[in-house]
């Protein structure tokens, strides 16, 4: 069986730091792809104070792997084209 109610407000999220039940601790994101920068940025969005430190074997900052192999090394895209972010 399925019920159906009414649809829930939503709520605001008071930022980290505020509450002692609210982390705002340190956090270490193992990979430094596509993944490891998601969860860094919305880390960030959500309010998250701490310090963020990210680990990772690549030389340069987070790109977007399809993009890369698929249309850069094509020849049809442009390097700005590559990274997640800018500098």
């Amino acid at each position: 069986r399925i019920f159906v109610g009414e649809k829930r407000k939503r709520v605001a999220r008071k930022p980290a730091g505020g509450d002692a039940g609210q982390f705002a601790g340190k956090v270490v994101i193992i990979g430094g792809g596509a993944a490891g920068f998601a969860a860094a940025e919305r880390l960030r969005r959500e309010g998250h104070r701490g310090s963020i430190l990210m680990l990772s074997d690549d030389e340069a900052p987070p790109v977007d792997r399809p993009n890369l192999s698929k249309d850069y090394l094509a020849g049809k895209a442009p390097s700005d084209w590559v990274p997640l972010h800018g500098a």
